[in-house]
């Protein structure tokens, strides 16, 4: 399965959009990782860790620690405006780019997974193949 699908998947799980929280506590709410998180875990309540979470969506969406930039903050308007959006991100990882479009441009999650697909599908372009992208 693709990160786009999983995103997804999980926005039917968890019809609302939640901001700064991966899995509201009832299960109702996700942000754009907690949605994917949704989709691979059957037994969401079971790890609300939001380390074990990462950790899981990671190990089964390689594609989450490749390089990439906010498509929002680019192009950049001013070096003040990319300095503030850059540093409130930490670092330029898939994975801290879905959360700042998820918890500072706000986008929401179905926006996200369409951006995410056409990264998905640039990937698999260059390499050739679906599991540069982590399909088997």
């Amino acid at each position: 399965m693709r990160l786009s699908e999983a995103i997804r998947i999980g926005c039917k799980r968890a019809p609302m959009q939640q901001i700064g929280v991966y899995v509201s506590n009832l299960g109702v709410s996700a942000c754009v990782l907690g949605a994917a998180y949704m989709a691979i875990e059957t037994d969401v309540m079971s790890r609300l860790n939001p380390r074990d979470i990462m950790l899981l969506l990671v190990a089964t969406f390689p594609i989450l620690e490749t390089t990439s930039e906010c498509p929002s903050c680019r192009p950049v308007r001013s070096h003040r405006h990319a300095v503030r959006h850059f540093a409130s991100m930490g670092d330029d990882s898939l994975l801290a780019v879905l959360g700042h479009l998820n918890d500072k441009h706000r986008w929401n999650r179905e926006r996200i997974a369409d951006w995410v697909e056409t990264v998905e599908d640039r990937m698999a372009g260059e390499a050739g193949d679906l599991e540069a992208i982590g399909v088997p």
